[in-house]
């Protein structure tokens, strides 16, 4: 899943937890964490 800074349409994660697009300068950190948790349930099973 690529991240586009900015100008982006929301992704369903960011609707659900209510975060807009931007600003990228936060959206990123906690897109980060929400994917290694992601990652890691996947992992886990």
């Amino acid at each position: 899943m690529a991240d586009s800074p900015g100008g982006r349409p929301p992704t369903p994660d960011e609707q659900a937890w209510g975060f807009p697009a931007s600003p990228p300068v936060v959206a990123p950190a906690w897109r980060d964490g929400a994917r290694q948790a992601r990652s890691a349930r996947i992992l886990n099973g």
